[in-house]
């Protein structure tokens, strides 16, 4: 009796409760990964962005987070132009979303890079507040033609009552319930759909904090929603800059320029490959990473 009923049960999961239950293989495949265009960096991920997953990029200010999100941008542009992978579920049709909360993108640098941002696959956006951005991002998504997802950043998702109100008005903890709200909504539909979405973040001090040994703990914004959600986190660190010597324009002299930067990456976790893996990237300022 108990075996019928559990049969019955099974029979009529999809159609009374929305479900697929049977055994893991029948149900979920293999991780798939778009490369970002760098090696090292898809070691640390494990073999790059992965397909239908839900990614978060943190670090301090130029270490690569954008160029990371843009280059595999790129990768997936080329993709759709040479006619889709049906193998990762990117058709000749679907389209690269990026929502530039920061209102900050580089056009030029994007091209240096080698995204054509004129072009129809990419659809590119301004949000004024978290939740219109987060809303058409979920309805793009549910159309099964958006293949990446790309916010820029995290730190500068506004909700409407912070933009509305006075400056100085307490508005602690809207952001992070919001973005819960979002991040538990994405996940399911990022992966029927086989969409990736990549989060850039920022890290900071944290005010009062204190760790032993005299360092400060680095937090991020938006809640700790995003550190649960996200199937992989990686973090970016400046590790080294490199000068290069060049003529000055204005005082025509010889000086030394910054000209590029070792950036280390580490995986803070990672429910795809092994997580802790670290590795030093290379960015050319302007360029790309070498």
């Amino acid at each position: 009796m108990a075996k019928d009923a559990l049969d019955a049960l099974l029979a009529n999961a999809s159609k009374k409760y929305d479900l697929n239950v049977g055994t893991v293989d029948g149900i979920t495949s293999d991780a798939k990964f778009i490369t970002t265009g760098n090696i090292a960096i898809d070691y640390v991920l494990g073999g790059g962005i992965p397909i239908g997953r839900t990614i978060e990029l943190a670090g301090s200010s130029g270490s690569g987070k954008t160029t990371t999100a843009l280059q595999t941008a790129v990768n997936v542009q080329n993709i759709i132009r040479n006619g889709g992978d049906t193998d990762l579920g990117i058709r000749a049709d679907s389209r690269i979303l990026y929502l530039d909360y920061e209102h900050a993108i580089d056009p030029e640098y994007a091209g240096k890079l080698g995204l054509d941002v004129n072009d129809e696959s990419f659809l590119f956006t301004q949000p004024d507040s978290l939740e219109d951005g987060a809303e058409f991002c979920l309805r793009a998504i549910e159309t099964g033609r958006i293949a990446l997802v790309i916010v820029d950043s995290v730190a500068a998702m506004n909700p409407k009552v912070k933009r509305d109100n006075e400056i100085g008005k307490a508005t602690i903890g809207v952001a992070a319930k919001l973005l819960k709200e979002f991040g538990t909504s994405l996940n399911p539909i990022a992966h029927e759909n086989n969409c990736s979405v990549i989060f850039i973040n920022h890290e900071y001090d944290q005010i009062g904090g204190y760790s032993p040994g005299g360092f400060t703990p680095q937090i991020t914004p938006g809640g700790k929603a995003l550190k649960y959600f996200a199937s992989v986190r990686l973090s970016y660190r400046l590790a080294k800059t490199y000068k290069t010597k060049m003529i000055d324009p204005i005082a025509n002299e010889e000086v030394e320029r910054p000209s590029s930067s070792d950036i280390r990456v580490k995986s803070l976790k990672n429910r795809l490959a092994p997580p802790f893996r670290e590795s030093i990237a290379r960015v050319r300022f302007g360029k790309c990473f070498d």
